[in-house]
C-alpha cells in the first residue's frame, strides 16, 4: 500500500517514509518541476523536466495537452520516470509544465492497484 499525504511543510520535495508495509509519499503544495501532483483527470503521466526521464524518445508529432489555466501545450517526447520506488512507463515530456503530473488512471493500470481518496491523503 502507498499512502500519499498532504504536507504542512511547503518546501518539501517528494519524500518517502515507511511504516511496516506502508510507504508514505509526501508532496508539497508549491509547484516546481521537481514536484508531483496526483491527477485524477490525466490520461498519462506528464513530466516538466527532461532531467527526470530516462530512455527519452522525441515524439514524431506533437500531441496537444490542455493546461489547467485553459491554454494548450504540446508533448515533445516520452520516457521512463522514477518517483521513489515507482517506475512510470511512457511518461510524456511537456516542457511548459511547472510540475509533474502523476496520472491515477495510468498508475492503476500499470501497477494493478486501487486508489482511495480521503480529505487530506490518498491510498494506493
Amino acid at each position: 500500500m502507498i499512502k500519499f499525504e498532504n504536507s504542512k511543510n511547503s518546501n518539501l520535495v517528494v519524500s518517502l517514509a515507511k511504516q511496516g508495509n506502508t510507504k508514505y509519499f509526501l508532496i508539497s503544495k508549491n509547484f516546481s518541476t521537481s514536484y508531483w501532483i496526483i491527477d485524477t483527470g490525466a490520461s498519462y503521466h506528464k513530466i516538466g523536466s527532461l532531467n527526470i526521464l530516462s530512455n527519452y524518445e522525441p515524439c514524431d508529432q506533437d500531441n496537444t495537452v490542455f493546461m489547467a489555466d485553459g491554454t494548450t501545450s504540446f508533448t515533445k517526447g516520452k520516457g521512463i520516470a522514477c518517483i521513489i520506488g515507482l517506475t512510470l512507463k511512457s511518461a510524456r515530456y511537456v516542457p511548459d509544465l511547472k510540475c509533474n503530473m502523476l496520472s491515477v488512471s495510468k498508475l492503476t493500470k500499470e501497477k494493478g492497484c486501487l486508489v482511495t481518496f480521503f480529505q487530506s491523503y490518498c491510498v494506493l
